[in-house]
C-alpha cells in the first residue's frame, strides 16, 4: 500500500491543493531465487482533496503489470555496476501516451520500461520510458541503516520540456524474516518512483 501526498502548499503549484492525494494498492512475489519480481497494482484506488481532479490524467485511477528482473555482474550487489535491474510492464491512466489519452477515462494499456544499475553502494542511476516520454535520473539511500530514498529525474525529455523531479520515501516492513534464498543478501527491489504531474 502507497500514501501519495499531491499537495503542501496552497501558493505553489496547482489551486488548492494542499493535503490533496490517493491510496494505491500493490500485490508482488518473488520468483527464481529472488531474481525476478511480479507486480500488478492500481495507483489512485481512493482520491481525496480538492475539487474533481480524477478527471485530470495525473490523478486517475490506474492499472498496471510489470516484471522486474536482475541481472547479477558480480558476486556482491555492494559494488558499482554489479548488477542490471530490468523492469517492463504495461499501465493505463497515468502511463498512456498523450495520443491514447480520453479525458475521465483509464482507457487502454501502453509500455513501459526502465533499466537501473548501481552508481556506488546505495546509489542507482535509472533511464526509463515511462509510457509518455523518457526520463533520467538517480535514486539514492544516504544513511544505510535508516530506509530514508532521495530520487531526483529529468523527466519529459523527448515529447515535453524538461523538467526536474525530487521525491523522498521512507519505506518500512512490519514483519522481518532472516530467511535468505540467494547469495545475495538484499534484494534491491527499489520504489516506485513518484509519479510527476503530466503536462498534457
Amino acid at each position: 500500500a502507497t500514501i501519495n501526498v499531491y499537495g503542501l502548499s496552497n501558493k505553489i503549484g496547482q489551486k488548492n491543493n494542499i493535503g490533496q492525494g490517493s491510496l494505491s494498492l500493490h500485490l508482488n512475489k518473488l520468483f527464481l531465487q529472488n531474481k525476478l519480481l511480479l507486480d500488478a497494482g492500481v495507483d489512485n484506488v481512493l482520491f481525496w482533496g480538492e475539487g474533481d481532479n480524477q478527471q485530470y490524467i495525473s490523478y486517475q485511477r490506474s492499472f498496471y503489470f510489470s516484471g522486474n528482473y536482475l541481472v547479477y555482474l558480480k558476486s556482491t550487489i555492494r559494488k558499482s555496476f554489479s548488477y542490471i535491474s530490468i523492469t517492463g510492464g504495461a499501465g493505463n491512466g497515468y502511463f498512456r501516451r498523450d495520443e491514447n489519452y480520453t479525458k475521465g477515462e483509464s482507457g487502454s494499456f501502453d509500455p513501459f520500461f526502465s533499466l537501473a544499475t548501481p552508481l556506488f553502494k546505495g546509489t542507482n542511476i535509472i533511464a526509463e520510458w515511462n509510457g509518455y516520454d523518457i526520463g533520467a535520473g538517480i535514486s539514492s539511500i544516504p544513511f544505510q541503516k535508516i530506509p530514508f530514498v532521495f530520487t531526483l529525474e529529468v523527466t519529459d525529455l523527448v515529447y515535453g520540456t524538461p523538467r526536474i523531479i525530487t521525491s523522498v520515501a521512507f519505506p518500512f516492513n512490519f514483519i522481518r524474516s532472516n530467511k535468505v534464498k540467494t547469495n545475495f543478501p538484499t534484494r534491491p527491489i527499489g520504489l516506485r518512483p513518484f509519479r510527476a504531474v503530466r503536462t498534457i
